[in-house]
């Protein structure tokens, strides 16, 4: 009976990742990390969030209303 390892090795490309792969890869996960970072830095820089980081509390959505 075959381990799990010599099932994923055999089911693995010979080379491993080509280097398109490698720069999809390396690129994806750049762009994630810096919109993470960006969006973190843009949340952390408001002098005073609690002013403008909210939903307006008189929306209208009138699901209330009488048809």
């Amino acid at each position: 009976m075959t381990g799990s390892s010599d099932l994923l090795a055999a089911a693995a490309p010979a080379g491993g990742l080509t280097p398109a792969g490698w720069a999809m890869l390396i690129g994806s996960v750049g762009m994630v990390l810096a919109l993470c970072a960006f969006c973190i830095y843009r949340a952390l820089r408001e002098p005073h969030p609690e002013k403008h980081m909210h939903a307006p509390l008189d929306i209208d959505t009138h699901d209330k209303d009488d048809e």
